[in-house]
């Protein structure tokens, strides 16, 4: 564990640097920071001891948008930090409900990617949609009240947004 006088936040932005597709960051994650009484030959003082790891992220938004990127990233840069430390270090460090978060991405990612490759995330709503009302329908299923109402106002913001192009 490593051990300071200062407070860890959570993500320190150490630098950052121009690669050729966009920029890359340099940054350090911190975990299970508590307070702890050191005791030498000085006496005694607080401390903070946490677990922490050293990473690269590649970054492609503008430099002036990095501190907004690392605020709205800031939980899952963590669990990236975690993974790449339990990899190097061969313990584990992601809790039960992280690990399943994390689990949560990858499927994601891999419904997206299975769906279509380059849509965005309204196509890919709208192609689950489709496919649910598909299956509803070859297997005679009832559409829940709450589903007919919340299709109908996607369907309506959809039409709309059409008109509007």
């Amino acid at each position: 564990m490593t051990r300071s006088t200062v407070e860890p936040k959570t993500l320190k932005l150490w630098a950052v640097r121009s690669a050729e597709t966009g920029m890359q960051l340099d940054l350090s994650a911190h975990w299970n920071a508590h307070e702890i009484t050191v005791e030498d030959d000085q006496g005694s003082r607080q401390e903070w001891e946490y677990e922490q790891i050293r990473f690269i992220v590649p970054y492609e938004g503008t430099r002036d948008s990095v501190d907004a990127f690392l605020v709205a990233q800031e939980a899952r840069l963590l669990l990236i930090a975690k993974t790449l430390w339990e990899a190097k270090h061969d313990a584990p460090a992601l809790t039960t409900d992280e690990a399943k978060e994390l689990a949560d991405y990858a499927t994601q990612e891999r419904i997206r990617t299975a769906l279509h490759p380059v849509a965005g995330s309204g196509e890919e709503i709208k192609i689950l949609r489709e496919q649910l009302k598909e299956v509803m329908a070859k297997t005679a299923t009832k559409a829940t009240s709450d589903f007919v109402r919340l299709d109908g106002i996607a369907t309506t913001e959809i039409l709309k947004a059409y008109k509007e192009i």
